[in-house]
């Protein structure tokens, strides 16, 4: 149950208990002490946690926690002025059993409610402890009763064993689910930059090579910061892990929602986007190159050389991954901060056709198409 949910499961109890204290009180419907002292005092009470909760939501734990030890405080004195107030020892056991040995049984459960586990086994062996005491200060001269109470006190203290053990089973279950989503995170996602490493990305693109799986158009860009080794030998290898968080923000505000952007190794990104051909992944490819120069600080620029490429159905991932690699060297030989592209189409012997550029700033790029003599 969420915080919020549990806040308004108290609110409604609060409320609720709040008026049949204030009905108890008024009209005298249980005994003298409980009249004058008990429901008056659970009144002041349940209105101040009520009243908490409302102007303070963040008080919940210490309502949870405060609540737990009014209610034993409150069984417990009743407990021991109803066995001072009644001479008989018959009567006065009857009145213990079943009622005060299920409260004690019911605030162990209490405990393990709203205590973490550890603090949970103190606070519930507290109340059966006490009330164990409060009997054998009644039943001292009586060897019958006294074991009778150890023994319906023993089952009290075993049932607070077995939550105990429960709940530390739970625990440990819930840090094992834990852990092991820690490492299916480490698995598959890079630590430095939050996005898919390069398991994630390959699997991803596997995935779409499958049969009957592959979109149509599939494209791939692979692109490398420029000089990263000299910006990491000025400035630093924390100065370069910053750089490295950076352009993996610029690179998710750049590509569309279906993409997958990872880390592939190093300073080397790959992004799939499935559905779109050659053109719309250059545009991408131009559009993220432009925003990374465009992020550089003062004395720290920033750029990257991108290989693209459009997938068929036939090719392998190494096909994939050998062509983008074939651009994005083609990239850096160029003169860096480029964009190179080739469309993979099996079989035929492609030949090069050199695109116009767009501009002083623009990239290059390279189209692989087949010849059509052949």
């Amino acid at each position: 149950m969420s915080p919020h949910q549990r806040r308004r499961l108290y609110l409604g109890i609060g409320t609720a208990g709040l008026v049949l204290c204030l009905l108890f009180s008024l009209y005298g419907w249980a005994n003298p002490w409980e009249t004058s002292y008990v429901f008056p005092a659970l009144s002041i009470y349940l209105a101040v946690a009520t009243a908490s909760l409302v102007l303070r939501p963040d008080s919940l734990w210490v309502i949870e926690r405060s609540g737990f030890w009014v209610v034993a405080i409150v069984w417990l004195a009743g407990m021991a002025i109803g066995l001072a107030g009644i001479a008989d020892d018959e009567s006065a056991w009857q009145s213990l059993s079943p009622g005060v040995f299920m409260n004690m049984a019911l605030l162990v459960v209490m405990a393990h409610l709203w205590y973490e586990t550890h603090w949970a086994l103190v606070a519930s062996l507290v109340p059966p402890v006490v009330s164990t005491v409060i009997g054998l200060i009644r039943f001292f001269d009586s060897t019958e009763y006294v074991g009778r109470l150890l023994q319906y006190e023993g089952y009290v203290l075993v049932i607070a064993t077995f939550t105990y053990i429960l709940s530390r089973g739970r625990d440990s279950l819930l840090t094992s689910q834990v852990e092991a989503e820690r490492m299916r995170v480490l698995a598959f996602e890079d630590t430095l930059t939050g996005l898919p490493n390069r398991r994630s990305v390959a699997e991803r693109l596997r995935t779409l090579l499958a049969d009957d799986l592959i979109p149509t158009p599939l494209s791939v860009i692979s692109f490398d910061l420029d000089d990263f080794k000299l910006i990491n030998d000025t400035y630093g290898h924390d100065a370069g892990d910053r750089l490295l968080r950076d352009v993996a923000d610029v690179a998710r505000g750049q590509i569309p929602g279906e993409a997958m952007l990872g880390r592939w190794g190093g300073e080397e990104f790959l992004v799939l986007l499935p559905g779109l051909g050659l053109g719309a992944a250059l545009d991408i490819a131009e559009s993220l190159r432009l925003a990374l120069v465009a992020h550089g600080e003062a004395g720290m620029k920033i750029t990257a050389s991108f290989g693209v490429s459009e997938v068929v159905p036939g090719t392998t991932v190494d096909d994939v991954l050998r062509t983008v690699d074939e651009q994005l060297y083609r990239a850096k030989r160029s003169g860096r901060n480029t964009v190179e592209a080739a469309l993979m189409i099996p079989v035929m012997p492609p030949i090069e056709r050199r695109s116009r550029p767009r501009g002083p700033d623009s990239a290059v790029a390279t189209v692989q198409v087949p010849d059509a003599s052949l």
